[in-house]
Formats: C-alpha cells, structure tokens, sequence
C-alpha cells in the first residue's frame, strides 16, 4: 500500500463512519469499563457504551471523534457477539468488525479501496492488541504503528 492508498482508506474509512450505520450510542470517559463483564454490565445498565477518552492523540483519524466511534463500534461487536477481551476474542472480534465493514462499503468504493479499509481495521485491533501482548504496553504513536504493520510506501 503506498501512501496515497493509506490516506485514500482512512477518509473512506471515516466516510463509512461518518453514515452512522451502527446505530451505536456511547459516551465518553477516563475510566471505562476495562472487563468484558464490567462493559456488559454498564452497558445493560445505561444502554450506552462508556469508550476511553485517552489516546486520540496519534491514531489514525483525522479527529477523535472518528476514533471514539470506532471504539464503540468495537465494543458493540464484542457485545452483540458475546466475546471477550482475550487475545482470541480480540482477533475474532477485528474480523468481524473488518468483514463487516468491507460489506458495507460495498455500495461505496471499489473492492481495492474495501480491502485497504479492512486491512486497516485488522491493524487497528489485531495488530494493536498483539503489540500490548508482546511489549506489555499500548502503542506510543498508533499512526505510524499502522503504516509500518501496512508496510506503508512513501511513493
């Protein structure tokens, strides 16, 4: 993927994000659920996910918002599908949510600019989630993060 491609899927990402399709309320907060069970819990109790207000600083999207949506969205996969915060959970997690979001940017963008998005969305979680597992720590700069694990191409 070179740069340009990079860019090209982040805006389609944000534009797929932007049609709020999800349905998804949330809130923002610095101290969030941090269990599977706690966020199932919260979420029964408000019907609104609680998303992590840190962190926006080096992610991929161009403003935080982007980024607390995305976060909702990940964790109403985790809950519409029952599946926790371990490491396999996590991986099955990013695909549904890729999978999903390649089906319905489908009406959108070529199937080149779809992939480029899922394969975004797989660095964003898998990628991600994989890197605290090996390092014990979450990554310091997730943009650069993303274009190294993309083998991002200045052309």
């Amino acid at each position: 993927m070179n740069i340009i491609e990079y860019h090209r899927a982040v805006k389609s990402l944000e534009f797929m994000l932007d049609l709020d399709c999800y349905n998804v309320d949330y809130k923002i907060g610095y101290n969030p659920p941090s269990t599977y069970k706690s966020m199932v819990r919260s979420y029964n109790q408000h019907n609104y996910f609680i998303v992590f207000e840190g962190g926006c600083d080096s992610t991929i999207f161009s403003n935080k918002e982007y980024n607390y949506l995305f976060r909702a969205i990940h964790d109403k996969v985790h809950y519409d599908n029952k599946l926790t915060f371990s490491l396999k959970d996590e991986r099955s997690v990013a695909l549904i949510q890729a999978k999903d979001f390649y089906k319905r940017s489908k009406p959108f963008f070529n199937k080149k600019i779809r992939y480029n998005i899922y394969k975004l969305i797989i660095c964003e979680i898998k990628g991600q989630i994989e890197y605290y597992q090996r390092f014990n720590k979450y990554v310091d700069n997730q943009k650069e993060f993303t274009k190294i694990f993309l083998n991002v191409i200045n052309k």
